[in-house]
């Protein structure tokens, strides 16, 4: 997937807002039937989801961004985005 580096910078913004609406919606799903653990152990994999493919798509600022995104639609404003 290293080439989609070179999709444009508006089509990788849609392709990471698509990503964390999905990713939002799964957490909050599981946040309603999870323990506090399942969640944690959630919030891992969903957020090593987002980078791995941020990270195909556009690189470090598209993490970062995926990274911010979600954790903002989620509340989390308080998480390192490092």
């Amino acid at each position: 997937m290293k080439n989609m580096k070179i999709l444009r910078k508006r089509t990788q913004k849609v392709i990471i807002n698509r990503m964390v609406d999905t990713s939002v919606m799964a957490y909050d799903a599981i946040g309603k039937f999870g323990s506090p653990r399942t969640i944690m152990n959630a919030y891992s994999h969903i957020m090593d989801n987002l980078v791995e493919v941020a990270d195909d798509i556009g690189g470090n600022e598209a993490v970062l961004k995926a990274k911010k995104a979600f954790n903002d639609k989620l509340g989390i404003g308080g998480i390192s985005n490092e």
